[in-house]
């Protein structure tokens, strides 16, 4: 199996896989609980992923839909 996480660690919105010099990672847009959303950043793991950092929390929907979809951020 390629995934045996049940979820990630808030409402998932959008995501997008990553690989560049640095290595293979995925980028995930969130929901918070405010309603405003997060990105964050985890690492494949045999089992699923890890967590390693959060790249933007509090902001709009629509900015972070962009910067999602472009890796120099």
């Amino acid at each position: 199996p390629l995934w045996l996480g049940s979820r990630l660690g808030k409402p998932l919105v959008d995501f997008n896989f990553i690989k560049n010099k640095e290595g293979s990672f995925i980028r995930s847009v969130e929901k918070e609980k405010s309603g405003k959303v997060l990105i964050a950043e985890y690492k494949w793991r045999r089992f699923g992923l890890e967590f390693k950092r959060y790249i933007h929390r509090e902001i709009d929907s629509l900015r972070a839909i962009r910067i999602l979809k472009n890796e120099n951020i």
